[in-house]
C-alpha cells in the first residue's frame, strides 16, 4: 500500500530545440541551450551504498518521517540520481510473482527538485523494470537448470492518496474499483486511498 503525497508536482516534458537549419549560417559563438544529461537509476539501493543510502533516508524522512532504508521483507528501494550523482527521488517497491505484479509502496521527490517531472521519470523506470522477467525485476540471479525465461509481470499497482490520483492517471494508471477491503488483492490497501493499476499486457488489435 502507499502513502503517495509527493506526486502531483510532476509536469510537462522539456521540448528539444531544433538544430540550425543550415550549418553554414550558424554563428560560431551562438549560444544554444544545453540540455542536462539524463538521470541515472539504481534498481536496488542497499545500506552499504553509503551516500546514496543516506540521501534516500533523508528524502524519506522529509516526506514521510520514516527511514526508507528500513525495508520490509521483499521490499526494494530504487533511486534516481541527477547529473551530479545526488539522489533526487526514490521509490520503494516489491515484486510479487505470485500475483504477477510490481507494487509501488512509496515514492518521493526531494523538496528542492519537485515540479520538474522527476516523479514521472521514476515511474517510467519502474514500469520498464516491471516489463523484464519477474526474477530479473526482483533483482534475483538466474537459478541453474532449464531454459525457462521466467514468469512475466502483468501489472504495476499502487494505492494513491486522492490528491495524487490525477498524477498517476497521467502516467497511465487506472483506478480499479473492483478491489476493496477484504478482497485478496487488497492486503496492503490503505483505507482512504485509491487502488490503481498500470497494465503491462499488450492490447490486442481488432
Amino acid at each position: 500500500a502507499e502513502d503517495e503525497d509527493e506526486e502531483e508536482e510532476e509536469e510537462g516534458e522539456e521540448v528539444p530545440t531544433h538544430p540550425a537549419c543550415s550549418a553554414s549560417r550558424a554563428t560560431p559563438n551562438a549560444m544554444r541551450p544545453v540540455r542536462p544529461p539524463p538521470p541515472t537509476f539504481v534498481q536496488s539501493v542497499t545500506a552499504s551504498m553509503g551516500d546514496v543510502a543516506a540521501q534516500v533516508r533523508a528524502i524519506s524522512l522529509e516526506a514521510f518521517e520514516e527511514d526508507a532504508m528500513q525495508t520490509r521483507r521483499g521490499e526494494r528501494v530504487a533511486a534516481m540520481l541527477g547529473s551530479d550523482g545526488q539522489v533526487v527521488a526514490y521509490a520503494s517497491y516489491a515484486v510479487r510473482p505470485q500475483s504477477a505484479s510490481l507494487n509501488i509502496n512509496k515514492l518521493a521527490v526531494a523538496w528542492v527538485h519537485r515540479r520538474k517531472g522527476l516523479g514521472r521519470g521514476l515511474i517510467r523506470f519502474l514500469i520498464q523494470l516491471a516489463k523484464q522477467p519477474a526474477q530479473k525485476a526482483a533483482g534475483q540471479r538466474k537459478s541453474g537448470g532449464g531454459g525457462s525465461r521466467g514468469s512475466t509481470l502483468q501489472v504495476v499497482c499502487l494505492s494513491s492518496l486522492p490528491t495524487a490520483v490525477m498524477f498517476y492517471a497521467a502516467c497511465g494508471f487506472r483506478e480499479d474499483r473492483n478491489v476493496g477491503f477484504g478482497s485478496q488483492d487488497a492486503s496492503e490497501l490503505i483505507e482512504g486511498q485509491v487502488y490503481m493499476e498500470y497494465s503491462l499486457r499488450k492490447r490486442q488489435r481488432k
